[in-house]
């Protein structure tokens, strides 16, 4: 079963628009709603109703995908709200929560071993794209973890201007 979610993106007049996929009702908002799982509008996907309807419809067969790899080691479950807050609420997803998650499952590394930085160094990473590799050397390569906390690559993905090679 999948839990109720919403679609989004932030219009002009900066409020929401909003596709709720189990009633199927588009509606505009001043504030998203926390209490459900929302998931922004990737770029590539136009903004309108119909372009919310299909992002919903493409984060179902992705979470399926998902369920179904071969691959990972563990299930994941992109819609999952079994996990409940120390405080009794449900833990809902979006796209940021779903990485930290992911990264927490599937990544073996004690981040609580890495030093912390400071403030100013945050400030400089924050100013850099972080749009993930853009020059590599032709090989095999193993052993290799990246993290796009910037969602890029499913931009990237879903850019127009992609070409295949």
């Amino acid at each position: 079963m999948i839990p109720n979610f919403i679609t989004w993106y932030k219009n002009i007049q900066n409020t929401f628009n909003v596709y709720n996929y189990e009633t199927k009702e588009f509606r505009i908002q001043n504030r998203l709603e926390y209490c459900i799982n929302q998931f922004e509008l990737f770029r590539g996907y136009e903004a309108n109703n119909e372009g919310l309807k299909k992002f919903a419809e493409d984060l179902i067969i992705w979470r399926n995908e998902l369920l179904n790899s071969k691959i990972l080691t563990k299930s994941f479950d992109y819609f999952d709200n079994s996990y409940i807050l120390s405080n009794g609420n449900v833990y809902y997803r979006n796209h940021f929560t779903n990485i930290k998650s992911f990264i927490k499952r599937f990544v073996l590394v004690n981040f609580n071993t890495f030093e912390n930085i400071e403030m100013y160094e945050d400030q400089y990473y924050e100013k850099c794209n972080n749009g993930g590799l853009t020059y590599h050397e032709n090989g095999d390569y193993d052993m290799i973890t990246t993290y796009d906390k910037k969602m890029f690559y499913p931009s990237m993905m879903g850019s127009e201007y992609l070409e295949d090679s």
